[in-house]
C-alpha cells in the first residue's frame, strides 16, 4: 500500500475516533477540519466515505457513529 493511501486511511480513522468520542455532542465542522488540517471539501469527502463504509450516519448538521 502506498504512503498516500495509508495517510488518507489514518486521517479517516482519526476522524471516526473524534466522532465516537463526541458521544452525540455537536462537532463543529470548521474545528474538525482545522484539527485534522484538511479543507472542508476533504472533510466532506471523508465523511461521505465513512458513511458509504457504514461506520457513521449523517443527517442535516449532524454525524454519529453506527
Amino acid at each position: 500500500m502506498n504512503r498516500r493511501k495509508t495517510d488518507i486511511e489514518h486521517r479517516r480513522r482519526a476522524l471516526l475516533e473524534m466522532i465516537r468520542q463526541a458521544n452525540g455532542e455537536h462537532l463543529d465542522f470548521d474545528q474538525l477540519s482545522s484539527l485534522l488540517k484538511i479543507s472542508p471539501v476533504t472533510l466532506r469527502r471523508d465523511l461521505s466515505v465513512l458513511q458509504e463504509e457504514g461506520v457513521i450516519t449523517r443527517g442535516y448538521g449532524k454525524v454519529a457513529p453506527v
